[in-house]
């Protein structure tokens, strides 16, 4: 067997060293390797992208100012619905003390004058007035049911008489600052409720 110098196995080393190379790249060429960058994106995939991480601060802001003017709409609304019931419930029960004063008067025969005493809470009642404040649920007494509904002007002297069931015509105006009732009282005794700016409330 034939041996060769010894200055010819580095030759017969880098031929191997470059088929091994060879066979590496054309394994690296045969194999599919997944890709580290980001895949493209859709126009859909970016809706859902969007869509998961919420709105904006501008959208929010927007929301919000909304749902603040339909919160103060509706605040007025309730105000506004609060403020005629409150008007109304007083009208009522001006009226139903009025008709249980005249029939007081002609029931026992007598005379009764109205008076009206103001305070925090107003006092309309016949008969005798009582020195310090009125006392609610006596009777020809009614108290103010509602503070923020006032008793602004008596206009006449208001009273009803038994003896002929007639009475001394006048008028009561109350007032929640906004809207102006008056219980008009005719010499006939009889009672009805009008707004002031109405033709008839005279």
């Amino acid at each position: 067997m034939l041996s060769l110098p010894y200055a010819a196995y580095p030759a017969k080393t880098h031929c191997q060293r470059w088929k091994r190379a060879k066979s590496v790249e054309s394994i690296a060429q045969n194999t599919v390797l997944p890709l580290a960058t980001n895949p493209i994106k859709t126009e859909a995939d970016g809706m859902k992208i969007n869509s998961a991480q919420g709105y904006t601060l501008i959208e929010l802001l927007i929301v919000l100012t909304i749902a603040g003017l339909l919160s103060i709409g509706s605040l007025a609304g309730w105000q506004s619905w609060q403020q005629r019931q409150r008007l109304n419930d007083t009208a009522r029960q001006l009226q139903r003390f009025l008709h249980g004063v005249r029939i007081f008067a002609s029931w026992h025969n007598t005379a009764q004058r109205l008076w009206l005493k103001q305070g925090t809470r107003w006092c309309l009642g016949s008969g005798m007035m009582p020195e310090n404040r009125c006392e609610p649920g006596r009777r020809l007494q009614l108290v103010a049911p509602h503070p923020t509904v006032k008793i602004t002007a008596v206009i006449g002297e208001p009273g009803f008489f038994g003896l002929r069931d007639v009475a001394r015509p006048g008028s009561i105006v109350f007032s929640d600052g906004h809207v102006t009732w008056r219980v008009v009282i005719s010499s006939r005794g009889r009672i009805r409720l009008c707004k002031t700016e109405q033709e008839s409330c005279l």
